[in-house]
């Protein structure tokens, strides 16, 4: 299960805002994580879930959004939600595109004291 490694990145990274920005407490962390990101969620959930203890994340609250795929098409320029990995514009049918959204793990907001 490599969530748990991802989880540790993101203790990490979240410890590393914490020296640099030097806030006391994190009170909330919000997540977004792509259909193509290669992580699931709830895996992730539960990684970051038995890592809480003793870290940054402590009594945190913890969001975590999944986003949707969304292409651009090359070929007619409109933007499409992929759904069941059916790589082809909606409009157009064609499979030239650009991936939007949905590809990426981010922290997207932390709230603090």
């Amino acid at each position: 299960m490599h969530e748990l490694s991802v989880a540790n990145s993101i203790i990490s990274s979240l410890e590393k805002l914490k020296a640099e920005n030097g806030f006391k407490i994190l009170r909330r962390v919000a997540l977004s994580i792509g259909r193509l990101s290669g992580v699931n969620a709830e895996a992730l959930r539960l990684a970051l879930d038995s890592l809480r203890k003793d870290t940054i994340l402590g009594d945190v609250q913890l969001e975590i959004r999944e986003e949707c795929l969304r292409i651009k098409c090359n070929d007619c320029g409109k933007e499409t939600d992929i759904q069941d990995y059916n790589f082809a514009c909606e409009f157009c049918g064609k499979a030239d595109y650009e991936i939007i959204s949905g590809d990426s793990l981010e922290i997207t907001e932390i709230e603090v004291d």
